[in-house]
């Protein structure tokens, strides 16, 4: 038995001897890896039962890429000279090697060294130089350094036709509008080539300022528009196709601003409006931007997946499409009057109820996703612009308080940070609104007075949500937002009140206004003190004792002045009481428990 156990001790210490020799060799080959500059790899753990796994970190343990795969990810922090050098160096300093041209130019030419046509040739010589220079510097894997000087090419080639057309006459229109195509349509097809949505963008501006660079002393008003329908449809079906977002936004952006510069030149020129059939240059404008935001919305109801960028886009052209319709000849025809009610009825409201119906239905339909919350938004503003329309009258604030609740309300429905940011801002805008038409109302059952009403109701149940809702908005927004709707009830009430009791008073019981003011204001810190009471609110409660001192300094510093005693006597008395029974109120049991 002894020598059985002799045997098991020799056997675990020849065991421990080999385990520590493999270990001290590993830990060599560690450090010779280290040493000739490998990664090395991690010494394997003495037990010999355990996975290999439990000594990986979680994040190398669970990680899909490879070692050899993740050497090849992009560093965290962004190469400033490589974007410096390669992208803004070079088109910073064509634009240097452009004025330095120019101004060489200007020289050559007040020297009366080089004559007109010798100056052009020049300019398209240089044009082509620079687009060889850029295809070469593109072939050598210079990206930034070729496109560049490839857009510094067609601006030259865009300058030299400029001047031949407008400055020397050499050229005639048509011949100039050739020639800018030419430039603008091989452009796009080495921006496409090249992978750029930069140089397309570039491009893309120019095009639509082409009709202002071709000269002649008469525009053509058909071959403007057909033109500029063209292009807009040409680089539209092309940024759609290759997901060039950029020049979409171009494309579909675009056209009301240079419609309306056309719209300006032609006002200044006093060339007079021209028109097609019935309708006149700005319907037929109107009517094309329409149709833009009809295609694009049709293209992006079709999408899955919402794309932020193509909802904001969708909305500039929705934005775009009402403003061009509204100030066009569908403005209102016909008003129809009805006491204080007005409806007009136009081609404009027609489509305004078009646009609120059809969004409503494709809200419906689409019930979920980015474009939903797009959709909801354009019904809305639709159904605002109709009532506004529809309902022309003092108490328009009505609509645009009531909207700002159910604008917010929507937004915290559906998730959305545009809804609730639209439905805030009306909210603000119509607050300002009514306090503005309190401080100017009059005595009567007049619309300011629901006015005030309706934004307090609307302010109570803003403040309810807002306490009420943890998912939708952020801490600190929600904190803003109850203490913003709080600050609307208590002081619209305080203001409303105090507007009517003094404006009563001025007409019924003129030498007491004053007085009746500092009794409302009374009566009014004990509703906010019961209210802080009953909502266990210790702000309310503050501010009630606050406004019992404000009152009593107004009765003493105005209404003290000009009082009968006895009047001034029962003020003081009511005053008195008011204070005493809210002091009382703070010995309370119930009150200290409540504290504690």
């Amino acid at each position: 038995m002894s020598e059985e156990n002799e045997t098991n001790e020799e056997l675990s210490r020849r065991l421990d001897s080999l385990e520590a020799e493999m270990k001290e060799i590993k830990e060599l080959l560690h450090e010779e890896r280290k040493s000739e500059g490998g990664k090395g790899e991690r010494p394997e753990p003495e037990s010999h039962g355990q996975d290999k796994r439990q000594w990986l970190s979680p994040k190398e343990k669970y990680s899909p890429l490879s070692e050899k795969q993740s050497s090849f990810r992009k560093p965290n922090f962004k190469d400033w000279e490589s974007v410096i050098g390669q992208v803004w160096l070079p088109r910073i300093f064509i634009i240097v090697l452009l004025l330095g041209v120019l101004w060489a130019f200007q020289s050559a030419v007040e020297n009366n060294w080089i004559t007109e046509p010798i100056r052009l040739v020049l300019g398209y010589v240089a044009s082509v130089f620079l687009l060889f220079l850029g295809e070469k510097q593109l072939s050598s894997e210079r990206r930034g350094l070729g496109i560049t000087l490839i857009g510094g090419a067609t601006g030259i080639w865009i300058f030299a036709t400029f001047a031949g057309a407008v400055l020397y006459d050499l050229f005639t229109p048509m011949i100039a509008f050739l020639l800018y195509v030419l430039c603008i349509g091989s452009g796009v097809v080495l921006a496409e080539i090249h992978k750029s949505q930069a140089l397309a963008v570039y491009l893309g501006i120019a095009g639509f300022l082409v009709p202002f660079l071709v000269g002649g002393e008469e525009g053509n008003f058909a071959v403007f528009f057909t033109y500029e329908v063209f292009l807009t449809l040409c680089l539209g079906i092309y940024a759609w196709r290759k997901k060039k977002i950029i020049v979409l936004y171009v494309a579909t952006l675009l056209p009301p601003v240079v419609f309306f510069f056309y719209t300006l030149i032609t006002a200044l020129a006093e060339s007079g409006m021209e028109s097609v059939g019935t309708f006149t240059q700005e319907d037929l404008f109107a009517v094309f931007i329409i149709i833009i935001h009809v295609l694009l919305s049709a293209g992006t109801y079709t999408e899955k997946a919402s794309v932020k960028s193509k909802g904001m886009l969708l909305s500039l052209s929705y934005a775009a499409a009402l403003f061009w319709a509204g100030v066009t000849l569908f403005t209102p025809s016909f008003v129809y009057e009805a006491g204080w009610l007005n409806l007009n009825l136009s081609i404009y409201t027609a489509l305004v109820v078009a646009a609120m119906s059809i969004y409503g239905v494709l809200a419906m339909k689409r019930k979920e996703g980015g474009f939903f919350h797009y959709y909801t938004l354009f019904s809305v503003v639709a159904a605002t612009v109709f009532l506004v329309i529809l309902f022309d009258y003092e108490g328009y604030t009505l609509l645009f308080i009531a909207e700002s609740y159910l604008l917010f309300r929507l937004g915290v429905k559906i998730h959305s940070s545009l809804q609730l940011f639209i439905g805030s801002s009306m909210y603000g805008i119509s607050g300002l609104a009514t306090l503005y038409h309190i401080v100017e109302m009059e005595w009567g059952l007049t619309s300011v007075l629901f006015e005030g009403i309706l934004f307090i109701a609307v302010s109570v149940l803003l403040y309810r949500l807002l306490r009420s809702d943890e998912d939708t908005i952020s801490k600190e927004n929600r904190r803003f937002g109850v203490l913003s709707t709080g600050i609307g009830v208590v002081g619209f009430t305080l203001v409303l009140l105090t507007r009517v009791v003094h404006l009563g008073a001025y007409e019924y019981f003129f030498t007491y206004r004053d007085v009746l003011v500092s009794v409302s204001w009374l009566m009014f810190a004990i509703g906010v003190l019961m209210s802080g009471i009953y909502l266990q609110k210790q702000s309310l409660r503050i501010f009630a004792v606050v406004w019992i001192f404000v009152t009593l300094a107004k009765a003493l510093l105005v209404d003290i002045s000009y009082l009968d005693p006895i009047i001034r006597g029962i003020l003081f008395i009511l005053i008195g009481a008011v204070g005493v029974l809210v002091s009382r109120f703070y010995y309370t049991d119930k009150h200290s428990k409540k504290e504690e």
